[in-house]
């Protein structure tokens, strides 16, 4: 199964920002006057195997993208508390042709608290909340790797502290839980549903030393 994708940005949009830089995957304040940040994307694409079946069976499609984003981060004097939502719409021009629904959507949130107790200890609380059909969208190692019908939805939560020992040593002690769960739930014991084979419920935890 082979896949090739084409992308163009045709429009790309700060629709109301209220800080001139952009936001940090690591989730750091940038400014505590202007918390606020509102942008979009809209951009047209062209997927030689939008329903990614295999090699003689493709279907290619152009589409379009469009994808607003919110952002929210509020630095208080020991606390950092932020949130950031994503939407996202996929519209597949070949589906339309064929009489089925044209449009994917995706649902992106991100949730943090940080908390410095002191200058020595830093506690963290994380959530990132995913709802899709294109697995590109979901960082679970156990997901599809093709399209699937349904509000397919992941959690990831963790809770982690940080702890400077001394100038030389510090740790980090974590827990995680990842929530997989598959919208196609009708199967049988011969052909199971992706939901009994892929759902899980994981739990982690570990200790990193520095």
């Amino acid at each position: 199964m082979k896949k090739f994708f084409v992308s163009a940005s045709l429009v790309a949009i700060g629709a109301a920002s209220l800080h001139a830089e952009e936001y940090a995957p690591d989730f750091t304040a940038m400014d505590a006057t202007k918390p606020w940040t509102v942008s979009g994307t809209f951009r047209g694409f062209y997927d030689d195997n939008f329903t990614t079946s295999p090699n003689g069976q493709k279907q290619g499609s152009a589409g379009f993208e469009v994808s607003p984003q919110v952002s929210l981060i509020m630095p208080l004097q020991q606390t950092e508390l932020g949130l950031r939502y994503t939407y996202g719409l996929y519209y597949y021009q070949q589906r339309e042709n064929q009489g089925a629904n044209p449009i994917d959507q995706s649902h992106e949130a991100d949730l943090w608290v940080d908390h410095a107790f002191n200058q020595r200890w830093e506690g963290k609380i994380q959530d990132s909340f995913t709802s899709q059909q294109d697995p590109q969208l979901t960082a679970s190692g156990t997901a599809l790797p093709y399209r699937v019908e349904g509000n397919n939805i992941q959690n990831v939560g963790t809770i982690s502290t940080h702890t400077e020992w001394s100038m030389l040593f510090s740790t980090d002690l974590a827990y995680q839980n990842t929530w997989v769960d598959y919208a196609n739930s009708s199967g049988s014991l011969l052909s199971p549903s992706y939901a009994a084979l892929l759902n899980e419920d994981v739990h982690s935890a570990w200790v990193t030393l520095n």
